[in-house]
């Protein structure tokens, strides 16, 4: 049954990536069902080899293996792009006190690195000047709540084949070795865009635990992609079609480090959000944008402490209607803020909702353990969450495993299941870097199953 069943999901998969996205179902981050099939595809490639079963030979030529070398690209292993085929591109303004360390880091992407390209959209302080300083080419521009029009007329400054956009909160860290050969690749395979890594380092997200780490579309030729939509940039091809699936790149070869949010800039981001909520309903805004400036305003005032406003702004969300991944996303938010509040009773009432448009989705079963624990069936959510590996929201971003592994512990020892707990523990170790930690869990798994005496799982710190 099996060999029967696996591959024909394989096949199922690559229909998926074959056809694509409507526009309508997607959201401002671009591809995201497509990366979702990918993923789903190359889980069942997984299997099948675990198994020894064979994939017909197009869903086994395309599906790219986590752990191996997936970007490289026949007679092109060795090639790289010359030496200042990248830029920098930046839109700022008065971003003196934070500017200074992303323009120092950019240095590690030399010689790679042609030029840092700065769009000012009305800087009064020293921005300016302080990114001349540093070697910046600076255009004296203008802000008129076209976010897109600012980005492009920063990539407008450059002549390079390639561009890497930063922001002033964050630092670049690379090796220009391997990102020109990265680069060089994407070339022949025709990528539009890259997906870059970028962690929150210091601070916190902007959000009550929000995604820590995510993939995004930091580096993209602009001869074939341009940003579109006013308030919520998203990246396009040149024709104004969105893209389907996305290709990351190694983080080896570039990640971003991003300063996150203090107090100061949550109060700011609260106030950025209510105006791009004005501007969205003033222009003429897409369904995908009104959708994600309430969803982006709650998250804002969320973790701002306004758990009424977040709440107010994701039921708005909602009311526009289905149609978008944000629709979705606005629905997983708005039983995350239930669950924080205590709330069961409205976090089953919005999970019915959210099951009947996702009933297997990851995001979804990690949503039903976490209510099932609070409602006392620890047993059950254990047996969820023991199931789940990783979980991807309605947009595609991917929640920090330490906080996947973390509520499986938590709900394996509520119910007293010490396997369940050592595999969790295991887990956790696993996220957080602890090999030794790990591996001390593991061992307690094998000797568990074998049925020997074990100490109680409380002998094994994972605080």
């Amino acid at each position: 049954m099996v060999a029967e069943l696996l591959p024909l999901a394989a096949a199922e998969f690559r229909r998926c990536l074959e056809i694509g996205e409507h526009d309508q179902f997607t959201g401002h981050v671009s591809g995201r069902g497509s990366h979702l099939a990918q993923r789903n595809l190359e889980i069942v490639a997984a299997g099948c080899r675990d198994l020894d079963i064979r994939l017909a030979d197009a869903a086994q030529m395309d599906v790219e293996t986590p752990g191996e070398d997936n970007h490289r690209v026949d007679g092109v292993s060795d090639a790289r792009l010359p030496d200042g085929s990248l830029d920098v591109v930046m839109i700022v303004k008065n971003e003196e006190a934070r500017l200074g360390p992303a323009l120092a880091s950019c240095a590690a992407l030399r010689p790679l690195l042609g030029e840092i390209c700065v769009y000012d959209t009305g800087s009064t302080d020293g921005t300016r000047e302080l990114a001349r300083s540093h070697g910046a080419r600076v255009t004296d521009g203008f802000w008129d709540e076209d976010y897109s029009r600012a980005r492009n007329a920063a990539a407008a400054m450059s002549d390079a084949p390639w561009l890497l956009v930063l922001d002033a909160d964050e630092c670049v860290v690379g090796d220009p070795e391997r990102l020109a050969a990265e680069l060089a690749q994407g070339d022949v395979r025709g990528d539009e865009t890259l997906y870059t890594e970028v962690t929150v380092v210091n601070g916190e997200a902007r959000d009550p635990g929000a995604v820590k780490t995510w993939m995004s579309a930091r580096l993209y030729r602009p001869d074939l992609a341009r940003y579109a939509r006013p308030v919520h940039a998203e990246l396009r091809r040149r024709d104004g079609s969105r893209f389907t699936g996305e290709r990351h790149i190694a983080r080896e070869a570039i990640r971003i480090d991003n300063a996150g949010f203090d107090a100061d800039r949550q109060r700011a981001s609260v106030q950025r959000a209510l105006h791009l909520t004005d501007v969205a309903q003033g222009v003429r805004a897409d369904q995908n944008d009104r959708h994600a400036v309430y969803v982006d305003r709650a998250r804002a005032r969320w973790g701002a402490g306004d758990a009424d406003g977040a709440r107010e702004d994701l039921k708005a969300a909602i009311q526009l209607g289905s149609g978008t991944t944000y629709h979705r996303w606005a629905f997983q938010w708005l039983i995350r803020l239930e669950l924080k509040a205590g709330r069961l009773d409205a976090a089953g009432e919005q999970l019915d909702h959210l099951k009947a448009m996702a009933p297997t989705d990851s995001y979804t079963r990690w949503l039903d353990a976490h209510l099932r624990l609070a409602r006392g069936f620890a047993q059950e959510a254990s047996d969820i969450l023991s199931r789940i590996d990783e979980v991807t929201d309605a947009i595609g971003l991917v929640l920090p495993a330490e906080l996947v592994a973390q509520g499986a512990v938590t709900a394996a020892r509520a119910a007293g299941d010490d396997v369940a707990t050592a595999r969790a523990v295991a887990k956790l170790a696993k996220a957080r870097g602890e090999s030794e930690l790990a591996a001390r869990a593991q061992v307690l798994v094998a000797q568990l199953l074998q049925g020997q005496g074990v100490a109680p799982m409380s002998s094994v710190d994972s605080s």
